[in-house]
């Protein structure tokens, strides 16, 4: 997984007979192609870049010295993880049918993302399209990236809207991130109609001679 961003730690200070200190420890992020490592800062202080994690949480904090002694620091450090992001990509006015839509996501760990996905219409309130509705594209597990991942989804709304229309019509996508099942923000599309119950034409035609 991604890199989990996190609470630094203060250890106590040790010394050996080469003036090598261990003292307060500072994580930072890192990407998930980073390795661990560390730098020192002064006589008190290492940065510590961590490798990434795949949870979140509160983790011990231990750090040894090669000339002997370790400090240990209980919940020293708290991975966190940021919520991932979702976009709608605007939908032409009028659809029918099986509707094609894409969702854009982001994630700064690009984790794997679940979807909820509602839509609304007629001045109704949103309700949750039912999954199997949803004829390719599936709603979990989905890739993320921290500049995006576009996923086509098609929904056939033949089951819901049969042989009618409806206006006023929106999807709103919530992403979920599937590290610690929080939501993201949900988005919603821009305002379109559904058109499956369109009237007949009649052409009248002379008779042949």
């Amino acid at each position: 997984r991604g890199a989990r961003r996190r609470v630094g730690a203060v250890l106590h200070r040790t010394r050996d007979r080469d003036r090598t200190c261990v003292g307060q420890v500072i994580a930072r992020q890192v990407g998930s192609a980073q390795r661990g490592g560390r730098t020192t800062i002064d006589a008190n202080t290492l940065t510590i870049v961590l490798p990434s994690a795949s949870t979140v949480g509160p983790v011990d904090v231990a750090v040894t010295n090669p000339a002997g002694g370790t400090g240990t620091l209980g919940g020293g450090l708290t991975w966190t993880n940021d919520l991932p992001e979702g976009t709608v990509t605007p939908l032409a006015t009028t659809q029918s049918q099986n509707l094609v839509f894409s969702v854009v996501l982001r994630d700064p760990e690009s984790d794997r993302i679940d979807l909820k996905l509602e839509y609304r219409a007629n001045g109704q309130a949103y309700q949750d399209i039912p999954a199997d509705q949803i004829l390719s594209g599936g709603t979990t597990g989905l890739a993320s990236s921290p500049s995006g991942v576009t996923h086509n989804l098609t929904w056939n709304t033949s089951v819901l809207f049969s042989a009618q229309n409806a206006n006023d019509v929106q999807i709103r996508v919530t992403p979920i991130d599937t590290i610690d099942s929080q939501p993201g923000t949900p988005v919603e599309s821009n305002v379109f109609s559904i058109a499956n119950n369109i009237a007949p034409t009649l052409e009248v035609s002379a008779p042949a001679r």
